[in-house]
């Protein structure tokens, strides 16, 4: 190999480095449990390590890890109470936080845009939904704060934090700002974290859903029912689970609650009416694991033979 083959070969290394660093894409982890000594957060933790591999740092409310942006990451496979993305960050201590003003400043660098346009993108493609209008009137946003022990400024107001960041995003994106986080069809939930002298914005792609859907707007079978049924089901982590008469999905849903690593759910139902309420419901319980289909119990040809597994 000649000396030209080879500096040629160390250049589209660096350049192969630097695509990597700026596809590179950080995420957050609450773990399941308050408790950051317990069991059940060490096997989150050793779950975490063997399914993305590149975690970045451990502290006692937060999981740091890293992926590359055009790899596929299904945070749902994760048994965490919050999987967020890290849309703004800052960790410079020579700017002096003095003020709520100062803060959201050090947020906004020279490139926050594009590294906010990249984090929506990644938002929307982790399974997220945004409903809007044309204009964009439809899209909504919370912003909440969080101050942990070590920052350094405890005595700056979390609620001026949250009403200066709300202003910039309105004045950037028009959108519409929610005050109340239980509000429904929040279309970004976006939480200001400030600890030592670091501040970071991060924008929520995955809440974990109740562990019971009373609360669903179209309530079907009770749940002790619909729990009895999946378990009897034995679902194993990636199978292809059908209800061929879903109803209201209520089955499917207490099913995916329990086993969230079955890799599809299906559900089939002849009346449109009930699966809109079947849909209606997985909103409700934040899924995009359900495929709903209209469609005959007595005609299945859309599933080959060996396509389902229960």
């Amino acid at each position: 190999m000649t000396k030209r083959t080879w500096l040629l070969l160390l250049v589209s290394l660096l350049l192969l480095h630097y695509d990597y660093c700026a596809l590179a894409i950080l995420w957050t982890v609450v773990p399941p449990s308050t408790n950051p000594h317990s069991k059940v957060n060490r096997d989150f933790l050793f779950d975490l390590e063997d399914t993305v591999a590149n975690v970045q740092n451990v502290q006692d409310g937060r999981v740091w890890f890293e992926t590359s942006s055009v790899e596929i990451f299904c945070p749902r496979n994760l048994k965490a109470r919050s999987i967020r993305l890290v849309a703004l960050e800052s960790h410079n201590s020579d700017i002096l936080m003095e003020n709520e003003t100062s803060i959201i400043l050090s947020l906004f660098r020279d490139d926050w845009k594009e590294r906010m346009d990249s984090t929506l993108d990644i938002w929307n493609r982790s399974g997220n939904k945004k409903v809007q209008t044309a204009d964009g009137g439809d899209v909504s946003f919370i912003v909440t704060c969080q101050k942990w022990n070590s920052f350094k400024f405890p005595r700056l107001s979390s609620t001026r934090l949250c009403q200066e960041m709300s202003d910039v995003l309105i004045q950037q994106f028009g959108w519409n700002r929610v005050m109340n986080k239980k509000t429904n069809n929040i279309t970004y939930h976006f939480h200001l974290l400030l600890y030592e002298s670091s501040a970071i914005l991060e924008l929520v792609a995955f809440v974990a859903p109740p562990k019971t859907f009373l609360n669903l707007p179209k309530p079907g079978f009770r749940r002790l029912e619909s729990f009895v049924v999946a378990k009897a089901a034995n679902i194993k982590t990636d199978d292809v689970v059908l209800d061929p008469m879903c109803g209201k999905g209520t089955f499917l849903i207490e099913a995916w609650t329990h086993w969230p690593t079955a890799k599809i759910y299906h559900g089939i139902d002849i009346s449109e009416e009930q699966l809109q309420d079947a849909s209606e419901n997985c909103q409700a319980a934040f899924t995009t694991m359900i495929h709903l289909t209209l469609g005959n119990a007595c005609n299945l040809q859309c599933f080959p033979d060996g396509t389902v597994d229960k």
